[in-house]
C-alpha cells in the first residue's frame, strides 16, 4: 500500500457531500409528484368514468417512476459515506499502518511510562520524608 494520499483521492473524499446533498435535494424533489401521482391515481381510480379510468392508469404509472427515482435517491443518500466518514475510512489506515508513526507512538508510551516511575520515585520519597518529619515531632 502506498503511504502517500494523492491529492485527487482528497478532491473526491470532499465531494462526497455534495453527492449525499444532491441525492437529499432529488428525494424531496421526487417524493411530491410521487405523493400527488399516488393520491390522484387513488381519487381518480374510484370514479365510473372512462376519462377517470385512463388518468388513474397514467397517475399510477407516473407515481411508479417517481417512486423508483425516490427510492434510487434515498438509498444514494443512505449509503454514501460523509466526508469525514471517507476521510476515516481511506485516511486512517494510512495513519495507522505508517512505520515512522507507529514508533513515534512507542516512543511515547516508552517516555510516559519513564515519567511515571520517576513521578511514583519521587511521590514515595516525598511519603517517607513527610512521615519522617511527623516522627520527629512527636
Amino acid at each position: 500500500m502506498n503511504n502517500i494520499i494523492e491529492p485527487w483521492q482528497i478532491y473526491v473524499l470532499l465531494k462526497f457531500d455534495t453527492i449525499q446533498n444532491l441525492a437529499m435535494g432529488a428525494s424531496f424533489l421526487s417524493s411530491i409528484p410521487a405523493i400527488v401521482c399516488s393520491v390522484g391515481a387513488t381519487i381518480l381510480s374510484q370514479e365510473d368514468g372512462e376519462k377517470e379510468k385512463v388518468f388513474a392508469h397514467l397517475f399510477k404509472k407516473n407515481g411508479v417512476i417517481f417512486s423508483l427515482f425516490l427510492g434510487v435517491s434515498a438509498f444514494f443518500v443512505v449509503f454514501t459515506p460523509t466526508s469525514k466518514d471517507a476521510a476515516v475510512i481511506f485516511g486512517v489506515p494510512f495513519v495507522v499502518n505508517n512505520p515512522a508513526v507507529q514508533s513515534k507512538v512507542g516512543n511515547a508510551l516508552d517516555s510516559t511510562e519513564e515519567l511515571l516511575a520517576a513521578l511514583k520515585s519521587l511521590a514515595v520519597e516525598s511519603a517517607k520524608k513527610a512521615s519522617a518529619k511527623e516522627d520527629e515531632k512527636k
